[in-house]
């Protein structure tokens, strides 16, 4: 995931390119919702979101904290820029840091087991093997290609997701099996059947 992190010479160039990110899409999310909104608005809302502005009605404070942290002039926190991921949900200025660090951010599998069954489980395992079938496939047509970064971008994305789907897929089974532990009443010695 730290893909092209290396470009950027400033958190302020990737936070400008993070903002412009989010208000493009959300812009457009919201008016095929028949809401409508302006870049003005939804920057706003996120300088807010990121604790901006004096709590008054004015947009001035929070549109105005948003231009200085993209300017240089006020520097990004560590707590701002977990506010603006968490918000924008882009880690891509986390990535940065930990790419600058020296560091490898990878993003962590997080699974709702509450209603989980073996059918659950089971397509997971299926959907882990088609991410790496597919992450095969694309290898044994690079080998043929000539090199370019495009196509690295696109194995390092198909292999981030297929550890994703693989990572995925041991979470649900290890959550299944301790769901069928406890409704069994508890651990039994050995496998079924031996």
């Amino acid at each position: 995931m730290n893909d092209g992190l290396g470009q950027y010479s400033s958190v302020q160039e990737l936070f400008s390119e993070v903002v412009d990110d989010w208000v493009s899409s959300e812009k457009t999310s919201r008016e095929k919702k028949g809401i409508p909104t302006s870049k003005v608005r939804l920057k706003t809302e996120l300088g807010r979101a990121m604790g901006l502005g004096n709590g008054s009605d004015s947009d001035d404070g929070a549109l105005k904290g948003l231009y200085r942290y993209a300017s240089g002039e006020t520097p990004l926190s560590l707590a701002k820029t977990v506010a603006v991921c968490i918000f924008t949900k882009d880690t891509r200025l986390l990535e940065w840091g930990a790419f600058r660090a020296g560091l490898i951010a990878t993003p962590r599998t997080v699974v709702d087991n509450g209603d989980l069954t073996g059918e659950d489980v089971f397509l997971s395992l299926i959907e882990a093997q088609k991410e790496t079938a597919s992450l095969f496939a694309l290898l044994s047509s690079a080998y043929q290609e000539k090199p370019s970064r495009e196509l690295m971008r696109d194995i390092e994305n198909l292999h981030q997701r297929a550890i994703l789907a693989i990572e995925r897929g041991r979470i649900l089974m290890l959550s299944f099996m301790d769901k069928m532990l406890k409704s069994a009443g508890g651990i039994a010695k050995g496998r079924p059947g031996k």
